[in-house]
């Protein structure tokens, strides 16, 4: 068996899908790996929120979120990491599903970032983390004290233009 994690991804325009990448498979980090093991087999604590983060940069597997942090975009413009809860709410992995053979596939609800009031960008990478930011929206400051769990390069440098949503959805499926 096998554990992969995946996503949906569609960058929307006026109403009109102008980019989308499906099922693209992503990498998990040397941190992620080590904490799936240790939360199941160790029985360290596993988290309750992850969060989906935008940044300009490709990481490596032995990247942290402190490498990543200043690649990631200002708080600005509509952006700021989005939380994800580890249940089975409509904020959390709502959809699990079986093929009735070994694969299972847990899907994440949909992280939208919308650009508001400028762009947010360039972006080259989404990523799973197990901190996104300290306080109460507009006055937030992001929090790189977790670690990164997976992460995905786009196939292209995209940026959200003013009025812009890009929707990320990630799977994990074990085959």
């Amino acid at each position: 068996m096998k554990l992969e994690h995946f996503w949906n991804i569609k960058h929307i325009r006026d109403n009109k899908v102008i980019y989308e990448d499906n099922q693209v498979a992503n990498t998990i980090s040397n941190q992620g790996i080590s904490a799936i093991l240790n939360s199941f087999y160790r029985g360290n604590a596993t988290p309750s929120i992850f969060w989906v983060r935008l940044c300009n940069y490709t990481p490596q597997v032995t990247d942290t979120l402190i490498s990543l942090a200043s690649y990631e975009p200002p708080v600005t413009n509509g952006y700021a990491p989005y939380k994800i809860t580890a249940d089975a709410t409509t904020s959390g992995f709502p959809t699990s599903t079986s093929s009735g053979g070994s694969t299972l596939t847990i899907t994440s609800a949909m992280a939208t970032f919308t650009a508001d009031g400028g762009n947010i960008g360039p972006v080259t990478t989404a990523y799973v983390a197990t901190t996104g930011y300290i306080g109460t929206p507009p006055s937030i400051t992001l929090d790189n004290t977790g670690i990164l769990v997976s992460y995905l390069p786009l196939a292209l440098t995209r940026t959200i233009l003013n009025g812009d949503s890009m929707t990320y959805e990630f799977q994990v499926q074990l085959n």
